[in-house]
């Protein structure tokens, strides 16, 4: 049981059935720590000469720490890009920071393609079945002067879904195989995403084994990954990537 400070809420411990506790064990979120620990990050960035613009993963309710004020919170120092693994938690998510980039890191369920659109979340491409799913469930564009939701990034045109297209460059979970060349991966997602309704924006993989820094996987996987970015690149299917895990950091 998550347990925010100044909440006005009580701990779990004190609800009882019969006597019995219900919720023997809580934690407590310190929300100042979590804005410190961000801006650290993008402090450590801009040493490094890059233009931080760190993703703040928070699937499964922020990892049991609650999203909609861990959002909220990171919002308030800077923060205007999230992740999230389900439909739902984005749509949660959109109604606590209504102008910020939200990414859905599963495949979108079949037929999502309007809700994508009109909240403004963008979604993974990472097999032709991701696609489809969501071609097939495209509006009409819109007509000429009609009025215009705004995109989620500048620059997509109005009645596009952005995607951010996955690869798979060694956890063997979702996204493209790219470990065995990544031209063959480059040719399939340029001739899926580029079907009308489609904008590819970003390109992304997951790290395996960040936590083991005895692990060559990552190495391999960074350059594996690397490779494809340019390529997909110079291809004009990606305006930016990202490559990271839990431990990624």
């Amino acid at each position: 049981e998550c347990f925010l400070p100044g909440s006005g809420a009580l701990p779990g411990w004190e609800t009882e059935t019969a006597g019995i506790p219900l919720s023997p064990c809580r934690i407590t979120v310190d929300l100042s720590a979590l804005q410190g620990n961000f801006l650290a990050l993008c402090a450590y960035l801009r040493a490094r000469g890059e233009a931080p613009r760190p993703i703040c993963v928070v699937k499964a309710d922020a990892y049991g720490h609650g999203a909609a004020a861990c959002a909220a919170a990171l919002a308030a120092v800077g923060a205007d890009f999230f992740a999230v693994a389900t439909l739902g938690e984005a749509l949660s998510l959109r109604r606590t920071v209504p102008g910020a980039d939200i990414l859905l890191l599963s495949p979108a369920p079949r037929g999502a393609a309007p809700l994508l659109l009109r909240e403004r979340i963008s979604a993974t491409v990472g097999s032709a079945a991701d696609v489809l799913a969501i071609t097939r469930a495209l509006p009409d564009p819109p007509r000429e002067g009609a009025a215009r939701s705004r995109p989620p990034y500048a620059g997509i045109p109005a009645g596009r879904v952005a995607c951010h297209i996955k690869l798979d460059s060694g956890m063997h979970r979702l996204g493209f195989p790219i470990t065995g060349g990544e031209r063959a991966a480059l040719y399939t997602c340029r001739a899926l995403v580029r079907q009308e309704g489609w904008y590819p924006y970003g390109l992304y993989s997951h790290l395996a084994a960040a936590d083991d820094p005895a692990s060559p996987l990552t190495g391999e996987q960074v350059a594996c990954f690397s490779r494809a970015a340019a390529e997909f690149r110079r291809a004009g299917l990606c305006r930016f990537s990202h490559l990271a895990a839990s431990a990624g950091v």
